[in-house]
């Protein structure tokens, strides 16, 4: 589990972060990220967006799907800009 590890990153660290995260998904491993950063969600295999605002207006799942899916989410703020790489 990783709790928003890109934070303060710049971009090409971002990258080897990403490359990482994935690296250690295809040695077997199941890896959660809690993350904002659109560079690192949309690496995601799948993603659950919880909302729709902050602290007591949040905990509500907005969005659960492949990420793929993304696009598509009316409801969660990151689903308007996350897409899934092509």
């Amino acid at each position: 589990m990783f709790d928003e590890p890109t934070v303060g990153m710049h971009p090409h660290d971002i990258q080897r972060m990403n490359e990482l995260l994935l690296a250690l998904r295809d040695k077997g491993n199941t890896v959660l990220v809690v993350e904002h950063k659109p560079e690192a969600i949309a690496i995601a295999d799948h993603v659950v967006d919880l909302g729709p605002g902050a602290g007591a207006a949040g905990g509500e799942v907005v969005f659960e799907a492949a990420s793929t899916g993304c696009g598509q989410a009316t409801r969660s703020p990151g689903g308007t800009w996350t897409t899934a790489p092509d």
